[in-house]
């Protein structure tokens, strides 16, 4: 079968280890000083996305706030969700869309973990077959750019390095396998 370029295409959101523990919050009294409070000492964001898949035919849906279109959503075929620990799920992209309302379901099949306390998000998808691991492949994917009709490809663990997007369109090399 051949591949086309729509099916190498996935959306990579990247999280720090940090922002995806549960239950966190904080305050800024002043310019220098930060205070944490209630620290949830049980699942990620990510442990609870996978948990529910596991229990949902590996389905779930993910909220998340971004500024990207649905349209440039619906031209990929597969969701990365990226830790900055090396941990990861991926799946397929089903479906997404904008305004995510917090329980949120379609009857398809598709929900969010209740753990995701977001009462809304710009953004959502809905991912089957998500699978984990705990040190995301990155000599299989890189971006493109475009500039003045001329194509640059590079590797997606040198863009990370030179970025602060936290999400991106990225290509899997073709003829790879799956992450």
């Amino acid at each position: 079968m051949t591949e086309t370029l729509m099916d190498r295409r996935a959306v990579f959101m990247r999280i720090s280890s940090e922002s995806d523990l549960i239950g966190k919050a904080s305050v800024k009294p002043d310019e220098d000083t930060i205070i944490r409070y209630n620290w949830r000492q049980a699942e990620s964001m990510m442990d609870e996305i996978i948990n529910h898949a596991e229990q949902n035919d590996g389905k779930a849906i993910i909220p998340f706030d971004s500024i990207v279109s649905v349209r440039s959503l619906d031209t990929c075929s597969q969701f990365i969700l990226w830790r900055t620990d090396g941990r990861y799920l991926i799946g397929k992209l089903y479906e997404s869309g904008e305004d995510y309302k917090y329980g949120m379901d379609d009857r398809d099949g598709y929900t969010a973990p209740t753990a995701l306390r977001a009462k809304t998000a710009s953004r959502w998808v809905k991912v089957k077959n998500i699978k984990s691991g705990d040190d995301f492949p990155f000599e299989k994917w890189y971006i493109e750019a475009y500039r003045h009709r001329a194509r640059s490809k590079t590797p997606l663990d040198a863009a990370l390095k030179n970025s602060h997007m936290n999400v991106m369109f990225v290509y899997k090399e073709e003829g790879r396998e799956d992450a």
